[in-house]
């Protein structure tokens, strides 16, 4: 996988190591964070 690695790095993005349900932990906890940065700001789709 170097080739995704140096993919990724060229756009700013830092390969982490860690297993697929640590990575589903992750993004859940994004998902959280931003949704309520977009309820309190009140950003709309459209």
């Amino acid at each position: 996988m170097p080739n995704v690695v140096e993919v990724f790095a060229k756009s700013g993005i830092v390969a982490q190591p860690g297993s697929a349900a640590q990575f589903g932990s992750f993004v859940n906890s994004e998902i959280g964070k931003y949704a309520d940065i977009i309820r309190r700001a009140n950003i709309t789709m459209g």
